[in-house]
């Protein structure tokens, strides 16, 4: 394979310049590789072919729009693989974001108090050129380091496929914890140290949080700081003064053996603010030294707080670093214990593992620039709510064998209509994939279909019809819109996808046989047991027991309830019980669900949690022991599987759920309660005795493992994508065999 590697910097010192250099060296043995670069250091590798491409290197805004162009004119063509570091040539095969310039303007202007002039002009200018670089059609297949920077692109620049985390690897042999015994004396006495000082260390650019390392220090006793960077040290130094912390803090100059600096340190510290991944953070870990550092930072994810090291929410509250600090300063076995967890947490993270995954990257996209069909997915909903990431998800599994595209609606639905037709006649897939019966997504592929004989999947987990006529929210013309929207949607759509059984057995009854039971998923990686013994302590509900849901508390005006509703009617029950109930979401049946808690008297037995974010969202999850997933014994309710219950079971909480639906059919007995017609008024009664129950008998929350596992095999994303590409298989073989689409084959080759 013939492969050009785009860096503005060619070095081994740190960053991409570094990740360049390491990929370089290990694909050099089995391939043709080429290194364009404005400036190479360090020794070269003599089986790699090094191409000089000149810059404007006044500013780092100068040097990336003059080296763009450039570069792009210096490779010309013949190269299998064109791999770009962020914006760096145009229209590469892969191209990996080691930062998001909006994401990080973003954060400088939050922790800041604003931009200064010369950053907004580099953000207007250098913010354009990288979402440009990013879009799908210039950017097939994206290397994010981190999951931080996988959703900066997401949410700043709507790149929403093709995007792979692959996290930086580090040299296990060159930082080691050997390499603390043999230097840390030496190097100590040539800092100023004694042996007996407590150092805590920060490596980096001084901007990533040097200041609040030396005001967390300013808060303590008996800590120094050991600061090392090729920043200015001037105002630091003049700051450390005026903090009155000079005889604490050591300036030193970056040095190529950075694992002796690594040696003088008993902690880390790192109070970023954004770091697209932090490479010192992995190497300091491999060191075998407890890290504190910031949520911030991408390495962090590498990190479960209390185990690893220490993760800080806030990354400006010196109170908070300077509380980690003394934590570690007083507590040697702590010390310890995290040092060993961080060293085993990175032997895995190897630059030849980074190197085997972008080589599969680099397949992929070879592939990629071979004939593939091209596959939409329309998705009625926002790019962060549950149908987004349901979509994502399959999506991300397509891209192996279909080139996939993801559009999402706005609030402005007939725009939306619009926008939708506009990128299918565009991008010409032969399937388009529908998620939910909005009018916005099935239109607009209902039309694609009529003009093109493409072939159409419909998603939905609703009855919508009856949805509508239950909630009592539309008028008579609005349920006959609906009604025809729903006839629409079964008649137009080739196969349908529905969430449970039950769904499938009523469409059947209708006479519509095409369809598939493809349920909710959760992504078993990131909602799993987790320990938020900390988490429980803040919210003050160490020994009791905890019941809750997670969802969005929609009321429903004709009924007179919403999602929670049962939660808080049971704890009317359960006032003399150690029992504490948690709803984490928002809408419009907040505000009813806490003046009902007011007026029964158990405002302190109810958390309300707000909105959480889909990253942290595992933790909370966690912190409940009984999980609540309630369903109306009507069609409504009845083919539903609601999308929390596998959530739940993947974190391995205990479920009490209505007798309906899927849930009946895949949750044991015990779990299981009773529930009549649309709204049950006794049910809440029953639910308070079940609860009641636990917590006379807590043995039942121990079977966790048992509920993780059925998500595993029934719910798992990397379960059902397989059933989302068999189906898409077969439907894009239907297409192959169409009259219509062999005309328009016969078409295009006239």
């Amino acid at each position: 394979m013939k492969i050009a590697l785009v860096v503005h910097d060619y070095h081994k010192t740190g960053g991409h310049s570094r990740y360049v250099a390491e990929l370089a060296e290990r694909f050099a043995g089995e391939h043709d590789v080429h290194v364009f670069a404005n400036r190479f250091h360090g020794p070269l590798h003599e089986a790699i072919q090094y191409h000089h491409v000149p810059a404007w290197r006044i500013s780092s805004l100068t040097t990336i729009l003059s080296f763009l162009p450039l570069a792009t004119l210096r490779l010309g063509g013949g190269f299998d693989i064109v791999h770009a570091q962020g914006a760096s040539c145009w229209c590469p095969d892969v191209v990996t974001a080691h930062i998001c310039l909006e994401g990080w303007f973003a954060a400088q202007a939050e922790h800041r108090g604003g931009l200064r002039w010369s950053q907004r002009v580099f953000r207007a200018l250098g913010c354009r050129l990288e979402r440009a670089i990013y879009q799908q059609r210039r950017s097939p297949r994206v290397i994010a380091v981190s999951e931080r920077v996988r959703r900066d692109l997401m949410e700043y620049y709507r790149r929403t496929s093709g995007v792979t985390v692959i996290h930086h690897g580090v040299d296990l042999d060159r930082f080691h914890p050997r390499q603390r015994l043999r230097y840390r004396s030496s190097m100590r006495k040539a800092l100023g140290f004694a042996e007996t000082d407590f150092v805590a260390l920060f490596v980096g650019d001084l901007q990533k949080g040097a200041t609040t390392a030396m005001e967390a220090i300013a808060r303590t006793e008996n800590i120094s700081l050991l600061l090392v960077s090729r920043s200015p040290l001037d105002p630091y130094r003049r700051r450390a003064a005026r903090m009155g912390v000079r005889h604490r803090v050591v300036f030193a100059p970056p040095t190529d053996e950075i694992e002796r600096i690594y040696a003088v340190a008993d902690v880390f510290l790192f109070p970023t603010s954004y770091d697209a991944f932090g490479m010192v953070i992995t190497e300091a870990m491999a060191m075998g030294l407890p890290v504190i550092t910031s949520r911030a930072a991408g390495a962090a994810e590498l990190i479960v707080h209390g185990q690893e090291g220490i993760l800080v929410d806030r990354p400006t509250d010196a109170e908070r670093w300077a509380r980690a600090l003394r934590q570690l300063f007083d507590d040697a076995s702590l010390r310890e214990r995290l040092g060993r967890a961080a060293r085993r947490k990175v032997e895995s993270y190897t630059w030849d593992r980074v190197a085997e995954k972008t080589m599969a990257i680099y397949r992929r996209a070879l592939d990629e620039k071979r004939h593939r069909p091209v596959v939409a997915f329309l998705v009625n909903g926002a790019m962060a709510g549950a149908l987004g990431v349901r979509a994502r998800a399959f999506a991300d599994r397509l891209n192996d064998h279909y080139r996939v595209h993801l559009f999402y609606r706005s609030r402005r639905k007939i725009r939306s209509l619009l926008r939708f037709l506009v990128h299918l006649c565009r991008y010409r897939p032969r399937l388009v994939y529908v998620c939910d019966m909005g009018y916005s997504g099935v239109l607009a592929a209902a039309l694609y279909k009529r003009l093109t004989g493409a072939r159409l999947i419909v998603d939905t987990g609703d009855v919508i019809t009856e949805l509508a006529r239950s909630m009592g929210t539309r008028g008579r013309l609005g349920l006959k819109l609906t009604e025809w929207l729903e006839r629409l949607s079964l008649s137009v759509a080739d196969h349908l996808v529905v969430r449970g059984t039950r769904h499938q057995a009523w469409l059947r009854a209708q006479g519509i046989d095409r369809v598939e039971v493809i349920p909710d998923g959760v992504d078993t990686d990131h909602f799993r047991p987790l320990d938020v013994a900390e988490l429980r302590r803040q919210y003050d509900l160490d020994g009791v027991l905890t019941v809750g849901l997670v969802g969005t508390l929609t009321w429903n005006e004709r009924w007179d309830m919403g999602y929670g509703w049962e939660l808080v009617e049971a704890l009317r029950w359960l006032k003399d019980e150690p029992v504490k109930g948690v709803l984490i979401g928002d809408g419009s049946g907040l505000s009813r669900l806490q003046a009902r808690c007011r007026q029964y008297g158990i405002e302190e037995k109810v958390l309300f949690l707000g909105r959480v974010p889909y990253e942290a969202l595992p933790a909370y999850l966690n912190l409940i022991d009984v999980c609540l997933s309630t369903q109306t014994n009507d069609l409504v309710g009845q083919v539903r599987t609601t999308g929390k219950l596998p959530l739940y079971l993947a974190c391995g909480r205990y479920i009490l759920a209505s007798a309906v639906g899927e849930a009946a059919l895949i949750l044991d007995e015990d779990m299981l309660v009773t529930y009549e017609g649309v709204k049950d008024e006794d049910y809440p009664r029953r639910l308070a005795e079940r609860i009641r129950e636990i917590v006379r008998a807590r043995s039942k929350l121990q079977t966790g493992s048992a509920r993780r596992a059925l998500a595993l095999e029934r719910f798992d994303y990397r379960v059902l994508a397989e059933k989302v590409k068999a189906l898409v298989d077969e439907v894009i073989g239907e297409t192959d065999r169409s009259p219509v689409a062999r005309l328009g084959a016969k078409r295009g080759a006239r």
